[in-house]
């Protein structure tokens, strides 16, 4: 990282090439989050390398104020229910 963008705390401008279905979906996801692609492309980067390293992520919901805990995989009802029929 140059010395100034360290400093200033602004990121490393670069250019990767991504297939066309994938920067078609990065951009769709930017328009309907109102973030820029670079924002976007980020975040899914950090989600995509957390969810490999296996590390979950915790948030707080909004609404009730309970921490809430994304681990990547989401449990439905049904599965819920599925499980409950087993035992």
């Amino acid at each position: 990282m140059h010395h100034d963008a360290q400093m200033l705390g602004c990121g490393v401008r670069t250019t990767i090439d991504l297939p066309a279905d994938l920067h078609k979906q990065a951009l769709s996801i930017a328009r309907d989050t109102h973030r820029t692609l670079s924002e976007t492309v980020a975040d899914l980067m950090r989600r995509g390398l957390r969810a490999a390293a296996g590390t979950a992520e915790i948030s707080i919901d909004p609404r009730t104020g309970l921490p809430v805990v994304s681990v990547g995989t989401v449990v439905t009802s049904e599965d819920v229910r599925s499980l409950e029929d087993e035992e």
